[in-house]
């Protein structure tokens, strides 16, 4: 206290001793301020802009101290501030927060420009333009002078945040992800650049990346919903990745947390039809490949399959898609009560029921009738009638062969590249099938596209007998006999219980099928039973009779399988 008296004395002595200077009048008014007696200091600053009206520092505390009491008085104060000293962060500042606070944005605006252009050491001008144009949506303006800006508060992560944006905006994403990074390392409180960090790996199809971003989110706030539903869209789309790499049990895994997700952010504000869609879209893809894990393709185990089990694999598949395809018709339904607009969730209600019937295996039609899944696909075709898509789900949904020609065509009338209506068209529904169907015609069952497609038609459909048969004949083509006998009897298991006498006729293809994997794989007993069995029913034909001559060869009775060969 006793130096501060004393640094008074002298200052009001030096003031007294030349009253007529105008930097004593302002020495004391500084001094003044900083003690906090702003009024007295007040006093000692107009004296010094009277005498001095050059001196922008006696403005800048004028402004500072008519802000709260007369807003107007302290703009023309601020102005002459800036006029005087663009570089002046504090009046600058100071200027522009009144013109915000009065709802003056072209004004603030104007205030910056100019002192932009007047020095270009005028930071906070370029920094308060660059907020201010990020506002209005000029994007392309807003770099520059964010760009500047940043070279007088290079560690300001609000302004890299905001440069991050205007990039994204402009669609200069690889920039965008740069600036939030260094946003993210000034500040790793910067809840909007994460997400929007993540946003932008996911549209590039970094998931990984993506899904950090959104967990370190999460850490800041648990609750966002941004960064949910960032993170279980993220999920989602890597578990498709993993299932197109032949990962399914990652995949099943990264479903999971996904539906968890999900779910949860439903809780935290169940209005959002979006985090109700996803909710459904997560359930879908789950039910597709959650019984992957647990169906026995065949492959490198025993040749011995019993119909027991094979049955209990396809009730479970059966039961676990049920499960999964009710869940995601809720969400759906949930989701088109809060968004009726949305012609989408009106296909994904309308897809959802017809998996759920076709599961239940409730196939009674009523001749005429509109089955409710074609109604629903009718409702989105009401709201969006030149949507293509929509077209096609009515195409594929339709019982009516009239109609589902007629989606068909007017999909294709919308879009003439649309090549998946064109194959619906074509009566190629069963693509995987197809292909391989015509890889074994054309002998080019040991491609790998043939090998993928088939193994998908096994996880989509292992209650269809030819796509078993299939997987038996491609097994084959790689010597792989064992693991073919597996997939043979899987086949037969699957037209034994089905109730379609067009797939009971293949039975004896099958049956050839395994008799001829049998003997390769040098089990010629049974492969001898196999053919006995198809020659009691006078169905072994030329080629079954030279399997079956080849495997009595192997058992050792070459005078049979010579009398079997000569017929």
């Amino acid at each position: 206290m006793e130096e501060d008296e004393v640094q008074y004395k002298k200052l009001k002595e030096t003031l007294d001793s030349d009253s007529g200077n105008a930097a004593h009048h302002y020495n004391l008014g500084v001094y003044l301020w900083e003690r906090g007696e702003k009024e007295k200091a007040s006093e000692c600053l107009v004296s010094s802009a009277k005498l001095n009206p050059n001196n922008g520092g006696a403005f800048r505390f004028l402004g500072h101290f008519y802000a709260s009491v007369d807003p107007q008085r302290a703009a023309k104060c601020y102005q002459r501030a800036v006029a005087l000293s663009p570089d002046d962060s504090e009046a600058g500042e100071g200027l522009c927060a009144l013109l915000d606070g009065q709802g003056k944005e072209s004004l603030e605006i104007v205030v910056c420009r100019e002192a932009s252009e007047r020095s270009p050491r005028a930071f906070w001008a370029f920094r308060r333009l660059g907020y201010l144009l990020v506002h209005q949506k000029k994007w392309s303006e807003a770099v520059p002078s964010l760009q500047h800006a940043i070279r007088g508060y290079p560690s300001c992560a609000d302004l890299w945040e905001a440069l991050g944006l205007a990039y994204q905006k402009l669609g200069m994403l690889t920039a965008a992800i740069k600036s939030y990074g260094r946003a993210v390392e000034l500040d790793d409180s910067k809840l909007f650049a994460l997400v929007e960090s993540g946003n932008i790996h996911l549209m590039l199809g970094s998931f990984k990346k993506g899904i950090d971003q959104f967990r370190l989110a999460l850490n800041i706030k648990p609750h966002n919903i941004a960064a949910n539903f960032g993170l279980a869209f993220g999920l989602l789309s890597w578990s498709k990745v993993c299932v197109n790499s032949g990962g399914f049990a990652w995949a099943a895994s990264l479903l999971e947390e996904a539906a968890h997700v999900a779910k949860a952010s439903t809780s935290l504000d169940g209005n959002i039809s979006c985090f109700w869609k996803l909710h459904g879209d997560i359930q879908v893809y789950m039910g597709c490949i959650r019984q992957m894990l647990s169906m026995d393709t065949g492959r490198g185990r025993s040749s011995e399959v019993n119909l027991e089990s094979f049955m209990k694999s396809i009730h479970s598949w059966k039961k676990s898609r049920l499960l999964a395809a009710t869940s995601a018709r809720q969400s759906y339904q949930r989701a088109l009560h809060l968004s009726p607009w949305q012609a989408n969730i009106y296909t994904d209600v309308a897809i959802s029921l017809d998996l759920i019937k076709s599961l239940e295996e409730k196939n009674v039609i009523e001749v005429g009738a509109w089955e409710l899944p074609e109604k629903m696909s009718l409702g989105g075709l009401m709201l969006e009638g030149a949507n293509n898509e929509i077209w096609l789900v009515l195409g594929c949904l339709s019982n009516n062969s009239a109609l589902r020609q007629h989606a068909f065509i007017r999909g294709l009338q919308l879009d003439p590249s649309f090549s998946l209506a064109w194959a619906h068209l074509g009566k190629l529904p069963e693509f995987q099938l197809g292909l391989g169907k015509l890889a074994t015609l054309s002998g080019q069952l040991l491609s790998p596209q043939v090998y993928g497609a088939v193994q998908q038609a096994v996880q989509r459909a292992p209650n269809f007998p030819e796509s078993h048969n299939l997987r038996g004949l491609l097994y084959e083509a790689r010597s792989d006999y064992e693991s073919a006998i597996v997939a043979y009897r899987q086949a037969r298991f699957a037209i034994s219980i089905s109730l379609s006498t067009a797939e009971k006729s293949h039975l004896i293809d099958v049956s050839f099928n395994l008799a001829r994997s049998l003997c390769r794989a040098r089990h010629a007993l049974d492969a001898v039973r196999e053919c006995e069995d198809l020659r009691k029913e006078g169905l072994l034909n030329s080629k079954g009779l030279q399997v079956y001559a080849l495997a009595l060869w192997q058992l050792g009775k070459e005078g049979l399988a010579f009398t079997v060969a000569k017929v």
